[in-house]
């Protein structure tokens, strides 16, 4: 969604089920982000996402931030 000119905001849903004859393997992702763009060709990207899945399964249920530097040319 297109906050103001340069500034994005991104929500995101994901789902997965890696074995549908598993019944305990399925996975969600939510997440949120702000994308902004000060200047041409250059991004700047901040995303925080919360991982749910079994929990038997080590990495699958974490909270990750990420901050990322695009420059495009």
């Amino acid at each position: 969604m297109l906050v103001t000119r340069g500034v994005n905001l991104k929500l995101a849903h994901d789902w997965v089920d890696p074995d549908l004859d598993v019944n305990t393997d399925a996975r969600t992702r939510d997440s949120i982000g702000v994308e902004f763009i000060p200047y041409p060709f250059l991004q700047l990207r901040w995303f925080v996402r919360h991982t749910d899945g079994p929990p038997q399964v080590a990495g699958t249920h974490d909270v990750q931030a990420d901050f990322e530097l695009h420059a495009f040319f």
